[in-house]
């Protein structure tokens, strides 16, 4: 039996769906990324064009787990600070069941500790990162370190032995810190999305993280009351490793301290058709139908439904896992982006998603030459050749290209069976039907099980081909209106995406 899915927004006008933003996109950024720290510095004003030309709207700095232990005033402490959060993850028994992985993880952050003493940071990577946000537009996304704080030379813990934040006598140095970081933000950038940690989830305890937020929350709207407030969310609020109710007590604990009304947005993290080497054409429809983005959101959305302004905002997100995996930077990869990005699309309430990552080779958009290089394809890329920093824009990129350019607003509905995917955006003067045919088979389809449609109505197709879902290469065909669409059936070729626009 088929399996379908319907997203539906309920009644709303036309002039509502016409005035609504399109989804926004960006990317995440590791501090200590190297090819991140080139372009940073970078004077090639090509960058400016490989920005916009992705429509990569936010950056988020300094990265995920990392922002644990960075400091953004005083890069030469971060390594003190990665060495104690190793301790903390020998001892912590929550997330890591075993000795053995929590010794790992516990050697990982004290090794990760000695490359960044080595390289030697310098203290202006912060503000490269502000300055090539300001020069390109871009939005900044500062993770907030929520863990470490330092006084002069030293470095403290934010949380005691407990899991429970420390006593009030060293908030004047935390919120000092934390005023002296918004208000050298500001010299660079006018407005700032402050995201309030990294998967707290997975490691404080509700209250506590609340409690933090609370205060930076206080410090930042103070200063700056049009900056926006992100804040840690379970993406899966019902896993054994996670405190029960970890979210709505968040949302409880907010609302008491008085500062609910300040939150703009909750940022759960989305990995899902993301571990195995997909294998087959089944294994391809398995993993489509594995992707709950939908079923999350009802859940997510629980604690947060008495709080309309209160939006999600998914700061990380990925397909398909590290270089070595034999999917990566391929067709296959582009088609799940569009899949991916159909499904943010249409989802109720969701304001943005920020893709994991940026340059780095475990799974960036863009690659300078020394990773391409690295990476062993064997072939030469036509791709970016006029660029010099840039020398590949993997499929991945070039789907959000192809998916931006055929989206102008949110979509109202998303379906998905066993062989075809489409969303149906309606503005005020055109429908946009977004068809993803992940089969090995052509389908005739026609617009009438879809939407309302008859033949005099203005209708264009342009179609984006998947030939080879193993190739590196994006290979991309146009099809002419009349050789895909007849009497109102749209001929999907194999692995193909399809967009209809239908003038009203």
């Amino acid at each position: 039996m088929k399996k379908i899915i319907l997203f539906i927004l309920g009644s709303v006008s036309l002039c509502t769906l016409s005035a609504q933003e399109p989804l926004k996109f960006g990317l995440n950024c590791i501090y200590n990324d190297s090819s991140f720290n080139e372009l940073l510095s970078s004077r090639n004003k090509k960058t400016v064009d490989v920005i916009q030309n992705y429509n990569i709207q936010f950056l988020r700095f300094p990265g995920g787990i990392v922002s644990r232990s960075y400091f953004w005033d005083r890069q030469d402490l971060i390594p003190d600070a990665l060495k104690l959060y190793g301790k903390f993850i020998a001892n912590f028994d929550r997330q890591y069941d075993d000795l053995t992985t929590k010794n790992k993880r516990a050697g990982y952050y004290d090794n990760m500790a000695d490359k960044v003493e080595s390289a030697l940071l310098g203290d202006s990577v912060y503000s490269d990162f502000l300055q090539f946000s300001k020069k390109n537009n871009i939005m900044p996304i500062i993770v907030m370190n929520t863990w470490y704080y330092h006084e002069n030379n030293k470095v403290y813990s934010i949380v005691d032995e407990n899991n429970a934040t420390i006593s009030n006598s060293k908030w004047n140095a935390i919120l000092g810190n934390i005023k002296a970081q918004v208000q050298y933000t500001h010299k660079f950038v006018n407005t700032v999305y402050w995201e309030i940690g990294n998967e707290d989830h997975h490691m404080l305890p509700a209250e506590t993280y609340a409690n933090i937020t609370a205060k930076y929350v206080t410090v930042i709207k103070a200063l700056y009351p049009n900056d926006k407030i992100i804040i840690v969310y379970a993406d899966n609020p019902k896993s054994k490793k996670i405190e029960s109710n970890w979210n709505d007590n968040v949302i409880n604990c907010l609302a008491k301290s008085k500062v609910i009304d300040k939150i703009d947005f909750v940022a759960p993290h989305y990995y899902r058709a993301f571990e195995d080497i997909i294998k087959s054409q089944a294994d391809i429809i398995n993993r489509v139908n594995d992707i709950e983005l939908y079923s999350k959101y009802q859940m997510l959305q629980s604690p947060i439904a008495n709080y309309p302004k209160i939006k999600l905002f998914y700061t990380e997100f990925g397909v398909f896992k590290k270089v070595f995996h034999p999917n990566y930077n391929t067709q296959m990869h582009g088609m799940f982006m569009l899949l991916y990005l159909m499904n943010f699309n249409a989802t109720p309430n969701v304001y943005g998603v920020i893709q994991h990552t940026f340059t780095t080779k475990t799974n960036g958009m863009f690659f300078d030459a020394g990773n391409f290089k690295a990476l062993n394809y064997g072939f030469t890329p036509t791709d970016g050749q006029s660029n010099s920093f840039f020398v590949y824009a993997p499929p991945q990129a070039k789907a959000v290209k192809i998916f931006y350019a055929n989206n102008p607003v949110k979509a109202q509905s998303l379906t998905i069976n066993n062989n075809y995917a489409y969303t149906i955006t309606n503005t005020a003067d055109k429908i946009i039907l977004n068809i993803l045919n992940f089969t090995e088979q052509p389908i005739k389809l026609k617009l009438n099980d879809l939407v309302d449609f008859n033949s005099s109505k203005k209708t264009a197709v342009n179609q984006y081909m998947f030939n080879d879902l193993s190739s590196k290469q994006w290979d991309y065909v146009n099809n002419s209106t009349s050789s895909i669409l007849s009497n109102g059936t749209v001929d999907l070729k194999k692995n193909s995406y399809s967009v209809v626009t239908i003038q009203k």
